[in-house]
């Protein structure tokens, strides 16, 4: 250790002794000295440029921002709002109908710029305690979209054709340049197959769809119990109306075999012959008796048809009155059958524009945030070519 301590010692006394500089060192800092060019005390440093690219850039990203947010005030109401429901103009009203009646959906067509969809909303029903060991289902399916596409008329007939191969039928259908409207039924056994086929149309970004399926089991049971009834009803009216033509019956041929009775009667008594006087005015007291008996049990007779007459009339119209009405339940309930068999669907058809679809693809927020940080970039390497550059 201290052999070392002593050869450092050493060394650095020797480096002091032995540091001073070169002998022509005056002449080489004169030669280097006037290589260099002086600059002139009045001449001023360089003009710095602004940043013009971060200042576009950064405009970019503004104009980008507003355009968006222009966009998404005015769209809000179309892209985001529920489907609304607005009568197709020109079709008939629909007739009012019983509290009873199976709600059945309008004919529907879209507003300009809105989607549109048919009534989901179901008419009032009386809510029946749904038991639940009744598994059975009476879904009623019905399908709504909304695609947005650069050839609305063209993608129109496409929707029609594939309706039409599976089976269903075009209810309406609507198209131009800008907007589009089609509404159709296909069979509920082939919707599955039709809805990816008619998925496949355009792609998923550029669709929106909606289904409802409700269980029409209460409105099917309510029915059910009406149909019981009135088939009851109906059942009692016409045994009453087979009772009332027996007691009818009865007491017409009651009726008639008295006034047959008196009438034989009065024939022996009429046709008797006899010289007693005795007898003549028994006789003439007789037949005066049958006469009366005949003129009451033949007003009974009268009075019994008029009876019946009326009470016939009544039965008959209050049996034809259950038959409709068992025959409008009947109908309804063929109607719930016959809406669950089938899917009604409507489509709205809106054109898009480059923007729109570019903003489904990449937001404008995101355009906007590259556009800033290019900016950003740009002006952070313009300060650097900055003070670079010599004065």
């Amino acid at each position: 250790m201290n052999n070392r301590r002593a050869i450092r010692r050493i060394l650095a006394a020797w480096g002091s002794s032995e540091r001073r500089l070169p002998l022509r060192h005056e002449i080489l800092k004169g030669k280097i000295l006037a290589s260099v060019e002086s600059v002139p005390p009045e001449m001023s440093a360089a003009p710095r440029h602004l940043p013009w690219l971060s200042f576009a850039l950064t405009g970019f990203a503004a104009l980008v921002l507003l355009v968006s947010w222009s966009g998404v005030d005015r769209g809000r109401g179309e892209k985001n709002a529920p489907f609304t429901d607005i009568p197709l103009i020109g079709m008939p009203a629909a007739e009012p109908r019983g509290a009873d009646a199976l709600p059945e959906q309008s004919s529907l067509a879209p507003s300009r710029g809105k989607e549109s969809a048919p009534d989901f909303m179901l008419r009032p029903w009386p809510e029946p305690n749904v038991p639940i060991t009744d598994p059975r289902e009476f879904l009623k399916t019905d399908y709504r979209a909304m695609m947005r596409t650069r050839r609305v008329e063209e993608l129109a007939r496409r929707i029609e054709t594939t309706a039409r191969g599976f089976g269903g039928r075009m209810d309406s259908m609507t198209s131009s340049k800008k907007f589009g409207f089609v509404a159709f039924v296909v069979p509920a056994n082939k919707f599955e197959a039709f809805r990816r086929e008619f998925e496949g149309l355009v792609n998923p970004r550029f669709l929106t769809v909606e289904i409802r399926t409700e269980n029409l089991l209460p409105q099917k049971q309510s029915l059910e119990e009406q149909k019981k009834q009135a088939e009851q009803t109906l059942s009692e009216f016409r045994a009453n109306r087979q009772s009332v033509v027996s007691d009818h019956n009865g007491i017409v041929s009651a009726l008639q075999s008295q006034l047959a009775a008196i009438r034989d009667e009065l024939a022996l008594l009429r046709d008797e012959e006899t010289d007693d006087p005795a007898r003549k005015a028994e006789i003439a007291s007789r037949i005066q008796e049958l006469l009366r008996q005949e003129n009451r049990f033949t007003l009974r007779l009268i009075n019994e048809n008029a009876s019946y007459g009326e009470k016939i009339n009544s039965l008959d119209q209050m049996i034809r009155n259950a038959e409709m009405n068992l025959q409008n339940i009947n109908s309804q309930d063929q109607g719930i059958l016959d809406t669950v068999a089938t899917v009604r669907g409507t489509v709205s058809l809106n054109w898009i524009s480059i923007g729109e679809v570019i903003e489904l693809y990449i937001s404008f927020y995101w355009i906007a945030f590259l556009f800033s940080v290019a900016a950003v970039a740009s002006y952070l390497w313009h300060r650097r070519r900055s003070r670079m550059a010599l004065p």
